[in-house]
């Protein structure tokens, strides 16, 4: 239970059962004419067309990015290729991948907020990824009193203000990131999950009776990918041992 670092490449070609990869796109970085020749390679025309239904230049911009980070990310990880990827996304579940069959069981999270994509996945464990930009956080205080645990609320009111805005989306982004893994979405309250140390020591964590889990059988990090993001990361591990977590920045856009 180990915070996530900046972001320096450490991955590998391949992943068994026993490893994780975060993978992240500043999609800011990405320009129209790459993103529309990686677009045209290995979106479906219905992915296309969806991503018409998006008003504002950047939305659309910011979602394509996102769908070709998801391909990519579950190529780096299978070997398979990425124009090959069908995705199901049954009503109100997580999406899941209907092709090729033969990794129907992988598991893979996406997130994104301005200025980062975040892909994770894996061949075993469910897990979910969040990101958040430390201006999305609007009323940190009315927020936390509002849905967190007391004792998370208390924590996060008596720290320096200059510290309570990442502090409070650390929070955040972790019960986020755990109710994705869940399959849940929002569905649970924000205080089913109450997030007890975070820091250089590790995460704990203590569940509620809504999510019906062992929290000693999660894994949990969260760090900071750039200077004004948060990352956190929820791994379902199961009695196995902490697993390795590889992250890297994508160099193919």
């Amino acid at each position: 239970m180990s915070p996530i670092g900046d972001g320096t490449a450490r991955t590998g070609s391949s992943l068994d059962e026993g490893r994780v990869i975060v993978r992240l796109l500043d999609p800011d970085g990405v320009t129209a004419e790459r993103l529309a020749a990686w677009t045209d390679r290995l979106l479906t025309a219905e992915e296309r067309r969806r991503a018409e239904a998006f008003g504002l230049p950047r939305l659309r911009h910011e979602h394509l990015c996102t769908r070709v980070v998801q391909r990519l990310s579950l190529s780096r990880l299978t070997g398979a290729d990425p124009a090959d990827w069908r995705f199901v996304a049954p009503r109100g579940q997580r999406p899941e991948i209907c092709a090729p069959a033969t990794f129907r069981s992988v598991r893979f999270s996406l997130s994104h907020t301005r200025g980062l994509i975040a892909c994770a996945a894996s061949t075993g464990p469910d897990l979910g990824v969040d990101v958040e930009h430390l201006d999305s956080a609007g009323d940190v205080e009315a927020v936390a009193a509002r849905f967190f645990a007391r004792p998370e609320a208390a924590t996060i009111l008596d720290t320096a203000p200059e510290s309570r805005r990442r502090l409070f989306l650390q929070h955040w982004t972790l019960k986020e990131a755990c109710y994705k893994a869940l399959g849940s979405g929002l569905a649970l309250p924000m205080d089913a999950l109450r997030v007890e140390t975070l820091g250089a020591q590790g995460i704990k964590v203590a569940f509620g009776p809504e999510i019906g889990s062992d929290p000693d059988q999660w894994q949990f990090h969260c760090g900071a990918p750039t200077s004004c993001h948060v990352l956190a990361l929820a791994i379902r591990k199961g009695p196995r041992q902490d697993l390795a977590v590889a992250t890297d920045w994508f160099t193919e856009l």
